[in-house]
């Protein structure tokens, strides 16, 4: 590291941004060799993306990949959503042909960020994109916000929803002030940033609002997770869809939804081109029962 920053010290400070950065990603071998090895089974079956990952791939931590089970998700969310799976099609479609998304989401990229990759990819984030085209809440909670990956890609299904007649907004949380750094204008007029832990904001942040959305991705524990989930219910719209990312690390939705008779559904995904075996998409429906006049 010395070496480095002796001549880093010598560039402009946007160079030396670049230098340091790509250091942190690319170069960080000690770093990669810890994640590989936390990744054994996904190494072992796949070596060589694993020796592509440690020569190339700029993301140390939260991983992004294109599906390689995307039909897989199509019959999740369909059977999920009671949908035709044409329509599940036409939303997933919707994101591949969005030219001026992928355009907004690349400059973003390219201007703030060496640490990853300039393409987006947006793995099972997907499945959400088309949750929130479907059920067309009037407001998404998302907790856990990382780079802004998953909010652009909600925030641009409300923009396809407001074209439709359904206007929508996105509440997200997150600890760190920093996060979202993706989100800018124009997607961020529908957006709003609570830098909170959501054990002392969420229930301040839902007063007089109907959840019509809720994406949990923010600590995985069972208690956190349950919290945000159970916080939601207690302020949900008519229809809410409930939705736990990483579902495989705690049962807290499949509980919940237990607790209220209603159906659980999981999707694991499958990252194509990664050693990474992938996290999953926990969904469950609940329908409120109308109150007469």
């Amino acid at each position: 590291m010395q070496p480095l920053v002796a001549v880093a010290r010598r560039l402009p400070q946007g160079l030396q941004d670049v230098l340091i950065s790509l250091y942190w990603s690319r170069f960080n071998y000690p770093v990669k060799i810890a994640t590989l090895r936390r990744y054994r089974a996904g190494v072992r079956d796949h070596p060589l993306l694993a020796a592509k990952y440690l020569a190339f791939d700029p993301e140390i931590d939260n991983f992004t990949y294109d599906l390689a089970n995307e039909d897989e998700l199509v019959s999740f969310l369909a059977e999920s959503l009671d949908r035709d799976p044409r329509e599940v099609e036409r939303y997933l479609a919707e994101v591949r042909a969005d030219s001026e998304f992928e355009r907004l989401v690349r400059e973003r990229l390219k201007k703030k960020r060496w640490t990853r990759k300039q393409r987006p990819q947006f793995g099972r984030r997907l499945g959400w994109y088309a949750i929130a085209r479907a059920v067309k809440p009037r407001v998404i909670v998302e907790t856990g916000i990382h780079d802004g990956l998953g909010s652009v890609l909600l925030l641009r299904a409300l923009e396809w929803n407001a074209a439709d007649g359904h206007e929508g907004r996105l509440i997200s949380f997150d600890i760190n002030p920093r996060s979202g750094w993706l989100v800018s204008e124009p997607l961020s007029s529908r957006w709003r940033a609570v830098y909170k832990a959501t054990s002392d904001a969420l229930e301040n942040e839902l007063q007089d609002v109907e959840v019509g959305m809720i994406i949990h991705d923010s600590d995985h524990t069972y208690e956190c997770e349950h919290f945000e989930l159970a916080m939601a219910v207690a302020h949900a719209a008519p229809t809410i869809a409930l939705v736990s990312d990483n579902a495989h690390a705690t049962t807290a939705l499949p509980d919940l939804a237990s607790s209220l008779g209603i159906d659980y559904h999981f999707f694991r995904e499958k990252p194509q081109d990664h050693f990474y075996p992938g996290a999953g998409i926990g969904l469950a429906l609940l329908f409120r029962p109308s109150v007469a006049a």
